[in-house]
């Protein structure tokens, strides 16, 4: 990839916007607003498919077909996408070692962050 001058946070934003779309404005009527999404059609979202017609900016802002910088390869993932507040969100849980109280383990979490 660093031969042809592409950046993978740029080849990931690029995949990511051609399958889930991007939503360059907001449309707002009688108070309320909403996202304007712009996406390819379906059949054009389908990177199993189309992989050898998708074409990724390099640092020159000039096209690279994206099968001359990475490989696919199909995996399992996650079965469903939790929601919160239409935002999407992991959840951790664990137990905590006999003796530690939560308050401990919150201090020690927020540590981290």
């Amino acid at each position: 990839m660093q031969f042809f001058g592409v950046n993978t946070r740029t080849l990931g934003d690029e995949i990511r916007a051609q399958v889930e779309g991007l939503t360059p404005a907001k449309f707002r009527e009688n108070g309320r607003e909403y996202d304007v999404r712009v996406r390819l059609l379906p059949e054009q979202r389908d990177l199993r498919n189309n992989l050898h017609d998708i074409y990724v900016p390099n640092m020159n802002q000039r096209l690279i077909r994206l099968t001359d910088v990475a490989r696919a390869k199909e995996r399992v993932g996650a079965a469903t996408i939790e929601r919160q507040d239409r935002g999407r969100y992991v959840q951790v849980s664990a137990s905590t070692t006999h003796g530690v109280g939560l308050g401990d383990v919150i201090t020690d979490v927020n540590k981290l962050s």
